[in-house]
């Protein structure tokens, strides 16, 4: 999906989500009044992919799970990179010509700075997010495709020999966490590349205070990665990690 083409769609009324969206797609730039926002629409857990292709990275994923509580957790991972954070959002919109809205803005724990993302439906399980600032975009910033995920299961096996791992760092236990006594299992879904390198890191069983170490670590999991006929293909792998002292 180009950037071009989200320019061009026309917003059509969906009472469903209380919002203005487009056939077929989303557009992201039209300014206009956009009616309220139906929060209960963004609950659940959303996976990023990189199908606008507005992404220079080889390969770009993550999880973005919004509950009821107003809590989020975030995870992206790109190119042996990882990053999480957690916190509370809040949904903001205003009717300004000049403005772009909705937008989330994500409050990290721990940190007095925001992030506030720009985002737009395209059908019920499809959300268009980018970079912004009290709903302004801002320039030259890139549109992240969310899809809605509805199991927490992995994907049928459909490889001859799953992934291995060859570089297995342990998780830094956060001293914070270990003062506070904080214990438990952190369980990942990590997708391995071709080229053994984690793609995509999926949080399936979370713990607060440990989330981050556990992704920060998966990251740099490097694999043998899966075989079908014997070529290198693209495979789920399940990661528990225990964090006790």
């Amino acid at each position: 999906m180009s950037h071009e083409r989200l320019l061009a769609c026309d917003y059509i009324p969906i009472a469903a989500f209380g919002l203005l969206v487009a056939a077929g797609c989303a557009t992201m730039n039209t300014a206009g009044h956009i009616e309220e926002v139906s929060v209960d629409s963004l609950y659940g857990t959303w996976q990023l992919t990189n199908d606008t292709g507005e992404r220079d990275w080889e390969a770009h994923g993550g999880q973005l799970i919004l509950n009821a509580d107003a809590h989020y957790m975030m995870t992206e991972v790109g190119d042996g990179h990882s990053s999480y954070s957690e916190g509370q959002f809040s949904v903001y919109q205003v009717a300004a010509q000049d403005s772009l809205d909705p937008w989330i803005e994500f409050q990290p724990s721990g940190y007095t700075s925001r992030r506030q993302r720009v985002f737009q439906f395209s059908g019920p399980d499809t959300l268009l997010v980018r970079d912004g600032d009290s709903g302004r975009t801002i320039d030259g910033s890139h549109i992240d495709l969310y899809v809605r995920e509805s199991s927490g299961r992995l994907p049928e096996k459909d490889y001859d020999q799953g992934p291995e791992p060859v570089t297995a760092p342990p998780p830094v236990y956060p001293e914070f966490a270990r003062d506070a006594g904080i214990t438990g299992k952190v369980v990942l879904h990590l997708l391995v590349g071709e080229n053994g390198r984690v793609q995509r890191v999926v949080i399936i069983q979370g713990k607060t205070g440990l989330n981050e170490a556990a992704v920060n670590a998966a990251g740099k999991w490097i694999f043998k990665p899966a075989l079908k006929n014997g070529l290198a293909v693209s495979a789920w792998y399940e990661l528990p990690m225990e964090f006790h002292y």
